[in-house]
C-alpha cells in the first residue's frame, strides 16, 4: 500500500513507511538532560569527525550549532508533542549539500494503568521503569539555489530526494531508513525545506567501525558487500532520474523515471517520462540530445558524440549492453554503510544510507567493483577512487584476502563489469552522457576516454577529437548553458 501523503502548503508531510537517507551518523555531545544520557551515548560517535560540518556551515553562512540546537529542541517539541526534558538534540556530521541533526526522543512507561494499580495492591516491589528511546534526523539544505527562483529549486530537490527514498525502500529488502515527515516550504524554523528520518542502529563503516575489525569480521563485511550490488540491481526500469510520480504510485507498479535533465531549447522540454528502452538506445539518444542542444547554441562538439556513438555500438557488439537497465545506488561506499558486531567472525549491514545519487542506469553502471576493501591505506587520497585502482595487486596478505572474498562471491557478470576495461571505459562515458560536457574537466575526460578506447580497440574505428579542438567555444556556450538551466 502507497503512503498517505499530506501536501499543504503550510504544514509538513508525513510519511508512513517511506524510506529516507541519512548522512553520516557521526555525533557531538550535546544533551538536555541526564536521563537520555545513555540514549544518546549509543547514537554519537568521536567528536573529531564532525569538524568537516562545522567548516561547511561556517562556509555557508549558517547558524552555529550552539544556538540553532535551541530552535530545534522548540520544533520538535511541538512537532513530536513531547516535553523538552524528553528530547536531546545533537550535531552530527552532515555533508557538503546538507546540514544534519540528531533528535533522541525518550519514552516512559505509563505511571498508572492496570498492571500499576495490582502491584500498589498487592504490595509487590515496583520495577524500576525504562526508558525507550527513538531517534532521528533532521536533514537541512546547507545552500540556497541562486535567483528568484530558490525556493522552489530546493522544495524540487528535496521533494526529489523523498522520491528516491520513496521508491528504493519500498522496493528492496535492505535496510533503509524512513521518512517521518518533510516540508516543502520554508515557513518553519529552518526557514527552508527539511526532512526527518528515522535513524538506523550501527556504526558508520567507514568512518568509525572498519579498522576495530578482526580479519575474519573484515572478510563477512567484503561478502556482504560483494551481495549487496546484484540486490541494488533487481530493481529494474527505464534509463534516467528516478522520479517524483513515485511519492503517488503503489511500490507494486513499475518504477517511475523521467529522462536526465538537459536545457530546454526549441520545443524540447528539461525532461519528460522516460520510455523503457535498450541500453544501446538509450546510449545513442543522449548523444543525439547533447548534439542537439550544442547546435542550438551555435557550436557542436561534433567529433565528441560521434565518438560516443561509436563505442556505444562497440559496446553492445562485446556484449556489455546485453542486460536490462538497473537501480543503481550511486555512491556505495563504507562511509554510506552502517554496521553492527554480532561475534567475533561475524558482523551485520544494519543500513545502507545515502542515496541522493541513486538512478536507473545501464548494468555496467552498477557492477564497479568495491575495491576500496583492498586499496593499500597509503594511497594518495586523488588516485584511491580511481578504477584502475581496482586492477592493482593488492600489497599486503590482508588485501589479497579480501579481493579473495570478492572474486569468490561475485558473480561472473560483476567480474566482468568490475574489472574489464571497456566498462570501465562506459562508467566513465556515462557520466559525461549524463551530465554533458559542462566545463573544461568533462571535454578534456571525455577526449581522454575516446585516445583510450583507440588503444584499446584500434579495430573500432573510433575517430579520436582533434587537438586543437578548443572546449571554450567562440559563440560562449558555456553562458548558453547557464542561462537554460
Amino acid at each position: 500500500m502507497s503512503p498517505h501523503l499530506s501536501t499543504s502548503s503550510t504544514s509538513p508531510a508525513y510519511v508512513v513507511d517511506a524510506s529516507c537517507v541519512e548522512t553520516s551518523p557521526i555525533g557531538t555531545s550535546t544533551q538536555h538532560v541526564n536521563d537520555l544520557k545513555d540514549g544518546v551515548d549509543q547514537q554519537q560517535q568521536k567528536a573529531h569527525d564532525g569538524v568537516a560540518s562545522e567548516v561547511a556551515t561556517t562556509l555557508c553562512g549558517q547558524e552555529p550549532f550552539e544556538t540553532f540546537q535551541h530552535k530545534v529542541a522548540e520544533f520538535v517539541t511541538e512537532h513530536f508533542r513531547r516535553s523538552l526534558k524528553d528530547i536531546a538534540i545533537y550535531e552530527m556530521t552532515g555533508g557538503t549539500y546538507n546540514r544534519v541533526i540528531g533528535v533522541t526522543i525518550a519514552s516512559y512507561p505509563k505511571k498508572f494503568g492496570l498492571h500499576s494499580f495490582l502491584t500498589c495492591c498487592l504490595g509487590a516491589r515496583k520495577k524500576k521503569s525504562v526508558a525507550k528511546f527513538d531517534s532521528y534526523i533532521v536533514r537541512i539544505p546547507r545552500m540556497s539555489f541562486s535567483g528568484d527562483d530558490s525556493d522552489t529549486h530546493m522544495a524540487k530537490k528535496m521533494k526529489h530526494e523523498v522520491s528516491i527514498l520513496e521508491a528504493v525502500g519500498s522496493r528492496l529488502p535492505l535496510p533503509i531508513p524512513k521518512v517521518f515527515s518533510y516540508d516543502l516550504t520554508t515557513t518553519n524554523m529552518c526557514e527552508r525545506p527539511y526532512m526527518i528520518q528515522t535513524r538506523l542502529p550501527g556504526r558508520n563503516l567507514g568512518l568509525d567501525l572498519w579498522n576495530h575489525l578482526n580479519m575474519q569480521q573484515k572478510q563477512c563485511i567484503a561478502k556482504h558487500v560483494t551481495n549487496l550490488a546484484s540486490i541494488i540491481a533487481s530493481v529494474e526500469g527505464p534509463a534516467g532520474d528516478i522520479s517524483s510520480e513515485n511519492l503517488s504510485q503503489s511500490s507494486t507498479s513499475p518504477i517511475c523515471v523521467n529522462t536526465f535533465c538537459a536545457p530546454a531549447y526549441d520545443d524540447q522540454p528539461t525532461c519528460k517520462p522516460a520510455l523503457a528502452r535498450k541500453p544501446i538506445d538509450h546510449l545513442l539518444e543522449q548523444c543525439e540530445r547533447w548534439r542537439a542542444w550544442e547546435r542550438s547554441t551555435g557550436f557542436c562538439f561534433e567529433e565528441v558524440w560521434d565518438g560516443f556513438e561509436t563505442i556505444s555500438r562497440a559496446l553492445e557488439m562485446r556484449g556489455f549492453l546485453d542486460g536490462p537497465c538497473v537501480l543503481v545506488h550511486g555512491d556505495l561506499k563504507p562511509y554510506n554503510l552502517l554496521a553492527e558486531v554480532r561475534n567475533e567472525t561475524e558482523v551485520d549491514i544494519t543500513g545502507v544510507i545515502d542515496w541522493d545519487s541513486a538512478i536507473i542506469a545501464p548494468e555496467f553502471m552498477a557492477y564497479r567493483a568495491p575495491f576500496w576493501l583492498w586499496t593499500p591505506e597509503d594511497m594518495d587520497s586523488d588516485k584511491e577512487d580511481e578504477e584502475c585502482v581496482a586492477d592493482v595487486e593488492p600489497v599486503t596478505d590482508e588485501d589479497r584476502m579480501l579481493k579473495q572474498v570478492f572474486l569468490d562471491n561475485a558473480s561472473e557478470k560483476y567480474k566482468l563489469y568490475a574489472f574489464a576495461p571497456e566498462a570501465m571505459l562506459a562508467r566513465r562515458m556515462f557520466f559525461i552522457l549524463r551530465e554533458s560536457l559542462r566545463s573544461d574537466w568533462e571535454f578534456e575526460e571525455a577526449k581522454s576516454v575516446i585516445r583510450e578506447w583507440i588503444e584499446l580497440h584500434p579495430e573500432d574505428g573510433v575517430q579520436p577529437v582533434p587537438s586543437d579542438t578548443d572546449s571554450e567555444p567562440e559563440s560562449g556556450s558555456d553562458d548558453d548553458q547557464d542561462d537554460n538551466e
